[in-house]
């Protein structure tokens, strides 16, 4: 992906590239063509490929599914990360809008989500089962208060990691996410001007 100028990303120095200019052409390229099992059911995928001219008149080709909010004649700003070569975000200026890549999306609350944590709390209780029957010995009526205090406090705090720690994940991409796409934001103001 080759741009028309370079601005920091992250700390790593993973430069933003920006690209400005008018849409000559769209089209839909097909890119994966998947059959499944002896009936006839596939699943076809396709990318948009915009070709853009900028002020100079030099040409270039993207394909995205970030770009396919545009028509022939729109001026855009694409702004894209040099060093994994993608597209992560499109200003259409003859809209006004503003497409990100699915890459840039934040993540939500939904049932992913939710399995995961009840899946992380089923793993980390079986561990701590695990890990109290080699430290305590099996469960039996005879056992002193203190064991059945320290067995029980095991597994709560397996249960409690088990709902923190996919939702602190989750934020703190989420956090990324959201610097990410103000500095995207600043990019493509700057791209403007």
């Amino acid at each position: 992906m080759t741009g028309s100028k370079q601005h920091s990303l992250t700390a790593k120095g993973r430069p933003l590239v920006s690209f400005r200019g008018r849409v000559i052409s769209v089209a839909d390229r097909i890119t994966h063509h998947r059959s499944t099992g002896r009936h006839s059911h596939s699943t076809i995928s396709s990318l948009p490929e915009v070709w853009i001219a900028d002020a100079s008149g030099r040409e270039l080709p993207f394909r995205d599914e970030t770009l396919d909010h545009c028509r022939a004649g729109h001026e855009i700003v694409i702004i894209g990360d040099r060093a994994a070569d993608r597209v992560l975000a499109m200003r259409n200026l003859s809209t006004t809008e503003t497409w990100f890549s699915p890459s840039v999306s934040t993540l939500p609350v939904n049932g992913a989500h939710v399995f995961t944590i009840i899946f992380t709390c089923f793993s980390l209780a079986c561990m701590t089962w695990f890990i109290t029957m080699i430290l305590l010995g099996e469960p039996s009526v005879r056992d002193s208060v203190w064991e059945d205090i320290g067995r029980t406090s095991c597994y709560l705090i397996a249960v409690a990691v088990g709902c923190w720690g996919p939702e602190k994940a989750r934020t703190y991409a989420n956090e990324r996410t959201a610097t990410l796409r103000a500095q995207i934001e600043a990019t493509i103001e700057e791209a403007i001007k």
